[in-house]
């Protein structure tokens, strides 16, 4: 089956329930990734109200050279900004997003991408 829409942002995630850090350096990384997430989204389309039905999201979350794979939970934490960030994009409340699948790649750096079906 071929995406709807797909798109590769070179942002690295971490899994929010594992950090124990002073708020002010958890809300920058947020602002950071959603302002990604959006600048990237919003360059292909500016808007991703006409991308409908949609039936299926995956995020990949591609793991620089160095890095390590997480486990599932904490993969799917990780992508908390990234969900909210496409949700408001596509015109939705992130609760409409029923059907997301979280997986994770080796790559050259670090990344995020998305495919919407």
């Amino acid at each position: 089956m071929t995406p709807l829409f797909q798109c590769s942002i070179p942002i690295r995630v971490v899994s929010e329930a594992n950090q124990h850090e002073h708020w002010r350096v958890r809300e920058k990384r947020k602002k950071g990734q959603q302002s990604a997430v959006l600048l990237v989204l919003q360059s292909k389309f500016p808007s991703g109200k006409h991308i409908r039905p949609i039936s299926h999201v995956s995020l990949t979350r591609v793991i620089a050279t160095r890095g390590h794979a997480m486990d599932w939970d904490n993969l799917c934490g990780s992508f908390k900004w990234t969900i909210d960030a496409l949700a408001k994009w596509l015109g939705v409340n992130d609760r409409e997003l029923r059907s997301v699948q979280a997986t994770q790649r080796r790559g050259i750096t670090s990344a995020v991408e998305i495919e919407i079906y």
